[in-house]
């Protein structure tokens, strides 16, 4: 069995933003790569590697952005690493960082590896891609882990950007500005950065307001999740109504013991319907199953209260774009 690689959909936090910021059509990008809005605006959903080097490729095409790896890192990376970011600022020395770098970062992308190395004079932290080896086929993904590096290193460590340089593999663009990408070594052996080794012994600095938003991101979670929570309670009833073979807006509202004109009042205030809960109930359990790569596409069909496979198919394939044995396939390949 060929190695899984996956990332968290934090990476893609800003995504949607950014195209649409940009003129472009972030929905339709994601479609043409098998992805749906759906599957990234939770961040703790997991997405193939390949995927969001295909999306990144393509959005560089579609943007004519020969750099768009590199400007979307500039967004705030710390929102796509999420506790990972919080934890960096916690160790004590670059080696430490390093350290948490190679540990830990697999939970939020398992194909990269970090390597640290000095020639005395020079720092150099190299990234590799192991969906990737070479650093040919996913070039604008490369570039925007790199930058992501790059500005860990200057705003963490506090390392002056110009003693701090970019190494990429890639090739240099027609089109790009010496002056603002100055520290961008193109065409280099590995992707990573380098710096004077004299950096290499200074402390994180500790931003408290990303410790404060992690705790309340946590207990928002906690919250949200709490029975309490109707939304949550609905969706977890209509999940356990769908197995049972027995969901429909009356049972719904029988079980949750309100009427239907009320459940229909509530879900309202929180801007959806039956229906459309519905089918984010049936989506997200659709892929829980598929990515399991076990479960018959016959049985889940059933499961989720389709008449028949075709129309499970049929439904699936709106969604995605593609059918549910080729989104299965391209989440667990065979090799």
């Amino acid at each position: 069995m060929k190695r899984k690689f996956i990332v968290r959909a934090e990476c893609l936090f800003h995504f949607e933003h950014f195209v649409r910021s940009h003129n472009g059509n972030p929905v339709a990008l994601m479609k043409r790569v098998g992805l749906t809005p759906a599957q990234i605006r939770n961040p703790d959903n997991y997405i193939p590697v390949v995927s969001v080097a295909d999306l990144f490729s393509l959005t560089a095409k579609e943007l004519k952005m020969p750099l768009f790896g590199m400007h979307y890192a500039l967004i705030d990376y710390r929102s796509r690493l999420g506790a990972l970011s919080v934890a960096l600022t916690t160790r004590k020395s670059l080696q430490e960082i390093i350290a948490l770098l190679k540990d830990k970062f697999y939970v939020h992308n398992n194909s990269l590896v970090f390597d640290f190395s000095d020639n005395k004079a020079l720092g150099i932290i190299s990234i590799i891609n192991l969906a990737d080896p070479d650093g040919r086929m996913m070039q604008q993904l490369s570039l925007c882990q790199t930058q992501s590096l790059y500005k860990l290193l200057n705003t963490r460590l506090g390392i002056p950007k110009k003693d701090l340089h970019m190494n990429v593999m890639m090739s240099s663009p027609e089109e790009y500005s010496d002056e603002h990408h100055k520290h961008i070594q193109f065409s280099s052996g590995f992707n990573g950065v380098s710096f004077p080794i004299k950096y290499s012994d200074r402390s994180p600095v500790i931003y408290e307001e990303d410790v404060n938003s992690l705790v309340d991101n946590v207990l928002s979670k906690m919250v949200s999740s709490y029975p309490d929570n109707f939304e949550t309670k609905c969706k977890h009833t209509m999940i356990e109504l769908l197995k049972a073979g027995e969901c429909s807006v009356g049972r719904l509202a029988s079980t949750l013991g309100i009427s239907i004109r009320n459940l229909q009042a509530a879900l309202k205030k929180l801007n959806t319907s039956y229906t459309i809960m519905l089918k984010e109930c049936r989506f997200q359990q659709a892929c829980f199953h598929l990515s399991q790569g076990q479960e018959n596409i016959t049985n889940i069909a059933f499961e989720l209260g389709f008449s028949d496979p075709s129309a499970f198919s049929r439904e699936f394939k709106k969604w995605t774009g593609m059918s549910p044995q080729q989104w299965k396939n391209q989440q667990c390949p065979e090799g």
